[in-house]
């Protein structure tokens, strides 16, 4: 998703923690980690100090710094090395969608800030340096999670939840195209990462073979009639199988691939969507009017589509209808 260079923290902790493996209880010298790092001594003890504070253990010395411990699970910003200014941390909030959506305002209302305002909570620089790029938010605690429905979205501990912010400008009816290329990402991101095969069921959710592991929430704000950001509300919850950073940086990789068929090729998202889901040739009855036929799919604008005996098609809208 980036391409800018690894900050001091990033490399100062890298630098560390290959000591810690190779050699355990060895210290760097902040003059050694200024020159390996290309950056002042006074840069490294600040990056020091900032990861101190961060919650990883690192000793100070005479002969200089050492990593005793981890944070554990860590999914700070500079975790994620080139793509530290494309991820948001925040500690606990109500919902990471709350997050996403002061980003995507303020990107709108200060599209050329120079630097923050001082307010807590403002993303203004991040956003003139950032442009369109994507944004993930990720927290630690999210209290007040929502599914599609409404219904509270409680997430087991380390499970994650965290909302991508998107920029991507589409014809308003085509806004939900998005939820599929978010559940196809996730999906692809699962199946890298455990060597198992997901599932997707229209409108919005993610399933291993036995449960459902994880869902999409949309939220759009539209100007005229084409979309001006599209934020993804995404949890999964599935623990102990493999880190949230590794997720994370899994996903935003194949993310990049992911959107460009979303503005380029919807045609290809849209078959690959419908080769994940394991309710096509089903027969399935809309949630809202009891339309009742075979689940044929997706189509490019998200919306889903059941053929009945009669052969006539019922377009099934995002967030009105549900397969029963």
């Amino acid at each position: 998703m980036g391409n800018e260079k690894p900050s001091t923290k990033n490399q100062v902790l890298k630098i560390l923690r290959d000591m810690a493996k190779k050699e355990p209880g060895t210290a760097v010298s902040g003059e050694d980690l200024a020159e390996i790092t290309g950056f002042s001594r006074v840069s490294v003890w600040k990056a020091v100090q900032a990861l101190q504070n961060s919650g990883y253990q690192i000793e100070s010395g005479k002969t200089g710094y050492r990593l005793v411990h981890e944070r554990e699970d860590s999914v700070m910003p500079f975790e994620f090395g080139e793509n530290e200014a494309q991820v948001v941390f925040v500690e606990e909030t109500a919902s990471t969608m709350d997050e996403g959506r002061k980003i995507a305002f303020e990107r709108m209302m200060n599209p050329e800030a120079s630097e923050d305002t001082g307010k807590e909570g403002s993303y203004g620089r991040r956003a003139a340096a950032l442009g369109r790029k994507p944004v993930i938010v990720i927290c630690d605690r999210q209290t007040d999670g929502k599914d599609r429905k409404g219904n509270k979205w409680n997430a087991k501990e380390g499970s994650l939840a965290f909302t991508l912010v998107t920029e991507v400008s589409l014809p308003s009816s085509k806004a939900s195209r998005m939820v599929l290329a978010a559940q196809v990402t996730a999906a692809n991101t699962l199946k890298a990462l455990t060597g198992k095969s997901f599932h997707l069921k229209w409108p919005n959710e993610i399933w291993d073979e036995k449960e459902k592991v994880g869902g999409v929430l949309d939220e759009v704000f539209v100007s005229g009639n084409r979309t001006k950001w599209i934020n993804l509300g995404i949890g999964i919850n599935l623990t102990g199988i493999f880190s949230r950073k590794d997720f994370l940086k899994t996903f935003m990789t194949m993310y990049k691939e992911i959107e460009n068929k979303v503005i380029k090729y919807p045609e290809i998202l849209v078959a690959e969507w419908n080769y994940y889901c394991s309710d096509i040739n089903k027969t399935v009855r809309n949630s809202s009017d009891g339309f009742q036929g075979t689940f044929i799919g997706a189509d490019d604008g998200g919306f889903g589509l059941i053929k009945n005996s009669g052969g006539d098609v019922m377009r099934l809208t995002p967030g009105e209808s549900y397969l029963l």
